[in-house]
């Protein structure tokens, strides 16, 4: 029988096996190792994730360990579902039975563990199997999990020593990884630490035969920007100044490192002076204008933002599409829709094609009053005393237009979800400002409609989609509605907004 029982797994016929299997008391089998074997591996493969932890158990029960090649499986099947009791449970067989597993099975291990926030029994993984630490640090990624999941505990210390030993086995920490590792530094307030990981960066750079001044800058500017990115710009600029020092010369690239940091902290007057210091060393190009103007846009500065849009066009160059997005949005929160149908006017001077961005900007901010429709009535009127209004313009204020009162009207729906995917790209979030309006105009039927039409488009409804739903039947007081797309929303990865749980809970 136990033949039968491997034949049957090795062709496949993982249901009979099991079956065979359950019954085997009443049949009188004993399982031998290789059955256990055989079979965990078929399940494995057969991505049974429960029965195959109950076999693992019954296995160890009756003194049974998984082979080599089961263990392997297993592991991976495990980390992949993230069993981690069991898992962890596989690895103490292994190591009170002196199982040495595969240096790559350790490596998807430790990983796994590290991702869901078990570092202790991760970090124990390297000194528990012989060894371990010489062949773990042939994967990068090892080091990586590590790294991670230290600073997302808190416990910052040990990075500095675990990024030089990553290098000194080979690889090469990726950018995001040292803005990771300087950023926590700096927000624990581990200056020194900071410093001191630096020199021994350079230490170990000033060991190669090749070395480039650009190798050295790469450095700086990690460290710059990571201390830059968590606003501890007294980091930035002590990193900064030891690099003119070392006579490392500052380019474009670190110096709007510096810029973005000031812009990010709010300290506007800083980004100012030193956006001044930049153009008194040179004349500042559309790159530089454009960061700047962002971040003064996503800042609050918007008055600032706009006179060094002027400035910048006033020399001739031409703003970015981003530059023109952060201005629309930073206008539009503050209100000044004339000034935004003036921004707009300029862009589409440029011939670009409206973004997606900011026609979902404007739809939003045509829901929520009559400023903008205004805004656009009167420029409107004042072109249209000029000679005209064509093409882009036109079909941008008759979006406007419809989306403002059309959408309360029974019968213009299709017609204004027509007119904006004929004239503008569209994406979930322009159909959620169409979701939003019905459900501020009562139309929750239309809405139903418009969400089916929406899948069937081939758009993945995300928080937002599911959200407006439920906010709109709660509204209507209708609480069976409103509970059965809660409902939807829990099968699909997400939770109502407190606000809407709120109005949910005040629903009869």
């Amino acid at each position: 029988m136990n033949a039968a029982l491997c034949f049957f797994c090795k062709a496949g016929m993982v249901d009979v096996a099991l079956e065979l299997y359950r019954s085997r008391r009443e049949l009188g089998i004993s399982p031998s190792k290789w059955v256990y074997n055989h079979l965990m591996t078929a399940l494995c493969r057969n991505g049974s994730v429960e029965e195959v932890c109950q076999v693992l158990e019954e296995s160890l029960q009756e003194g049974y360990f998984p082979g080599k090649q089961a263990f392997s499986i297993l592991a991976n099947m495990l980390c992949r579902e993230q069993k981690l009791n069991k898992l962890h449970e596989l690895l103490e067989g292994a190591r009170e039975r002196a199982v040495k597993p595969t240096t790559a099975v350790l490596a998807r291990c430790i990983t796994t563990l590290c991702k869901q926030g078990e570092l202790e029994k991760a970090w124990s993984i390297r000194h528990i199997f012989g060894g371990g630490d010489v062949e773990l640090s042939r994967y990068s990624f090892v080091y990586t999990g590590l790294i991670r999941a230290f600073i997302s505990l808190g416990k910052v210390d040990v990075l500095p020593e675990l990024i030089i030993q990553m290098q000194e086995s080979g690889h090469t920490p990726t950018r995001n990884l040292y803005l990771a590792v300087v950023g926590s530094l700096c927000e624990m307030g581990k200056f020194e630490e900071v410093l001191g990981l630096l020199n021994k960066q350079l230490e170990l750079l000033n060991k190669k035969s090749d070395i480039k001044e650009s190798d050295m800058r790469t450095f700086y500017n990690y460290f710059i920007d990571g201390a830059a990115h968590v606003k501890r710009l007294e980091m930035a600029m002590e990193v900064f100044s030891r690099m003119e020092r070392s006579g490392v010369k500052a380019t474009l690239d670190t110096k709007i490192i510096l810029l973005r940091g000031y812009l990010k902290s709010g300290r506007i007057s800083n980004a100012m002076d030193f956006f001044s210091h930049i153009g008194r060393e040179r004349e500042p190009n559309t790159k530089l204008y454009n960061i700047f103007i962002a971040g003064l846009c996503e800042a609050e500065h918007v008055e600032i933002a706009l006179e060094s849009w002027k400035e910048m066009k006033g020399k001739g160059m031409v703003p970015s599409l981003q530059c023109y997005e952060e201005l629309v949005l930073a206008l539009c929160s503050a209100r000044d829709y004339d000034t935004v149908i003036k921004v707009l006017e300029d862009f589409w001077e440029t011939g670009r094609p409206i973004s997606a961005f900011i026609c979902n900007v404007l739809l939003l901010h045509t829901l929520k009053g009559k400023e903008l429709l205004r805004a656009w009535v009167d420029y409107k009127k004042a072109e249209g005393s000029r000679g005209g209004i064509a093409g882009l313009r036109l079909s941008l204020g008759e979006i406007i237009v419809a989306f403002s009162g059309g959408i309360r009207m029974k019968g213009d729906l299709n017609n204004v979800e027509e007119d904006i995917e004929k004239s503008f790209p569209v994406d979930i979030y322009t159909y959620n400002m169409l979701l939003r309006g019905l459900s501020m105009a009562g139309r929750m039927d239309c809405a139903c409609n418009l969400f089916s039409r929406i899948q069937k488009k081939g758009y993945q409804p995300n928080l937002w989609t599911y959200d407006i739903m439920v906010h709109g039947f709660c509204k209507q007081r209708n609480r069976k509605e409103a509970e059965s797309w809660i409902s939807e929303m829990y099968r699909n990865g997400y939770l109502p907004t407190m606000y809407t749980m709120k109005k949910f809970n005040n629903t009869g």
